[in-house]
């Protein structure tokens, strides 16, 4: 069993890992990786997200392994009986070592990744600092608040231990609490985004079969995106006139140092990338209705305010503000930039496909699919995903009190290997691909918003460390419904799940029951209820059915036809030039 770790299926399972790990981060930062910094940056990100794709493909390979040695076993015990009339060799055996040690590996690593690093590094990247080691230090001071919560809940958790448990307190016991603790967090993920993935993924695959929906739901966004831009665009025109006042105000103090941190914050301003934008007209009016009301131009500060710019402590604090302005006005201008030529291309495509049929030519092979194959593609990803994510939350709500009478769990165990390997194959990556893509969608005000194309460093390491906190703990789920996380034959069991018991209130009876509120969470995003509860509050963080509003289409269809008509693209500074529909819809 040791030299299946050197299989043909495992070698696959790298190489499709790396390459989802570089499509990955190529898809988030196609057309601002040239400017992350610091450079190690992109090396970490990459590594991160290896680490998180890695597990689904091993997880696979582990069951099937288990079964082949329960197999193995059994044929063994019968021979065995046979010839001295005594079974031996136990399944218990028979977990294959090699992988046992590839889950520790991977379970430190995403430890060390999503307590330590990857925080570190997220804020590291809107340090204000003007030094390397200024930078680190104000980033594990941003991070101590974290290690403080962490602390608390470990030393709850030691007291617990030393004073009820009768365990006591032991090295082993101290890196169970860790764990159980850290599986406990990655739980309350899943329920979250694998709740919401499994309930709208189908729904947004069957949503998109029509480029018709898919311009709708563009116009719709397009009002609340403008918002945003002109919001930023406010604040970087309330930023600049911030630092041509500290220029003379640096200038005054006749201080090296002030000049020198002075001159890369006007560096930054004045970068390629981002331009003095102007304001729109009803942003202009919002201005001049908030001045005369006596409210301050920037939520932010003002140089008077905040920012005291005769003190380096003040420089660093105007360079993090400027930092974090330019990145979120690039990624919101870069969003609508792209929302405008992806509706222009759609409404062209729909304007050539109502007045002729494309031709059946190479050449034009993404019109010939958005007319003959996009409608039945989609819809039949959207029904194979309706039956995946069915299977899964059904399996999910009977797991605990009708084990029996889960559909994965019978797929898995009772069926002939074949059928055995590639339920396996199939349910496992789709559950982390809804996970995924539940997470991917997450939006938190300006923070944890991915853009295709053009993520910002901070939001994808926040990203990158919620999926190292959920990769394992959605490994312990599956492994639930399967019924295999007592199996000692799966080197997952081995290797992490016999930690998960040192703390009695974290133990098996938690992790079995926990993920059962997973059906609530499904329900909620199935009914819309969880979204229109969002919206209410403001929190526009998964709402997807909203866009049915007829008036805030229009809002949007007359917005971005006056953005792309020619005065709006003289306006923009973009000129005539469109990407095509092949480009767009490919």
């Amino acid at each position: 069993m040791a030299g299946a770790f050197f299989s043909t299926e495992c070698v696959l399972t790298v190489i499709i890992s790396v390459l989802a790990s570089v499509g990955l981060l190529w898809h988030y930062t196609k057309s601002n990786y040239a400017a992350i910094r610091p450079v190690c940056t992109l090396p970490i990100l990459l590594f991160s997200f290896l680490i998180t794709l890695s597990p689904v493909g091993l997880l696979v390979l582990d069951i099937d392994w288990s079964q082949r040695a329960r197999g193995w076993a059994s044929v063994q015990a019968s021979n065995s009986s046979a010839l001295t009339g005594s079974p031996t060799g136990a399944a218990s055996e028979l977990y294959n070592p090699g992988v046992m040690v590839v889950w520790k590996v991977l379970f430190w690593c995403t430890q060390l990744l999503s307590w330590v690093v990857l925080p570190i590094l997220q804020e590291y990247c809107v340090s204000g600092d003007f030094t390397v080691r200024g930078r680190v230090v104000t980033a594990i001071k941003e991070n101590l608040k974290l290690y403080l919560v962490m602390g608390a809940v470990l030393g709850t958790l030691l007291l617990y231990l030393a004073f009820v448990s009768k365990e006591g307190i032991t090295l082993a016991n101290c890196v169970g609490i860790a764990v159980a603790a850290s599986n406990a967090f990655g739980l309350l993920l899943i329920i979250l985004f694998l709740g919401y993935g499994l309930a709208q993924l189908p729904r947004s695959l069957w949503y998109h079969s029509t480029l018709g929906n898919t311009l709708a739901l563009l116009r719709w966004d397009a009002p609340a995106l403008r918002e945003q831009l002109d919001l930023n665009k406010m604040k970087w025109e309330d930023l600049r006139a911030t630092v041509e006042q500290g220029v003379q105000t640096v200038q005054g103090t006749d201080d090296d140092e002030l000049m020198a941190c002075m001159e890369r914050i006007v560096q930054l301003v004045n970068s390629e990338g981002v331009t003095s934008p102007r304001t729109h007209e009803r942003n202009q009016r919002r201005r001049k209705r908030r001045a005369e009301m006596g409210e301050g131009s920037d939520e932010e500060g003002s140089a008077s305010g905040k920012h005291d710019l005769t003190t380096k402590k003040g420089l660093v604090k105007l360079h993090a503000r400027a930092i974090r302005i330019k990145a979120a006005l690039e990624t919101t201008t870069y969003e609508w930039d792209k929302l405008l030529d992806t509706a222009a291309s759609i409404d062209s495509m729909q304007r050539v496909i109502s007045t002729d049929a494309p031709e059946l030519s190479v050449g034009n092979l993404p019109a010939v699919y958005n007319v003959y194959l996009r409608r039945y593609v989609k819809r039949l990803l959207a029904v194979l995903a309706g039956v995946g994510s069915l299977l899964l939350v059904w399996s999910f709500g009977v797991a605990v009190p009708l084990g029996s009478f889960s559909l994965v769990r019978y797929l898995v165990l009772k069926t002939v290997p074949s059928v055995q390997y590639l339920s396996v194959l199939l349910l496992m990556p789709y559950a982390a691909a809804t996970c995924y893509w539940g997470l991917f969608r997450f939006k938190l005000f300006e923070f944890a918003l991915l853009v295709p194309h053009h993520s910002s460093p901070y939001n994808l390491c926040f990203t990158a460390t919620f999926l190292c906190r959920l990769v394992l703990p959605l490994c312990y789920v599956f492994l639930n419904i399967c019924g295999l996380t007592a199996d000692p034959s799966v080197a997952y069991t081995k290797a992490v799940i016999e930690n998960l018991n040192a703390v009695t209130l974290l133990g098996a009876a938690f992790n079995k029951f926990m993920p059962c509120l997973l059906l609530l969470v499904f329900l909620a995003a199935a009914t819309d209820a969880a979204p229109r509860l969002l919206i209410s509050c403001g929190l526009e963080m998964f709402a997807f059915s909203h866009h049915s509003d007829p008036e805030r289409i229009q809002e949007g269809k007359e917005l971005i036809n006056a953005e792309n008509s020619v005065e709006g693209r003289r306006r923009r500074g973009g000129g005539d030039e469109r990407r095509s529909p092949a480009e767009e819809l490919a």
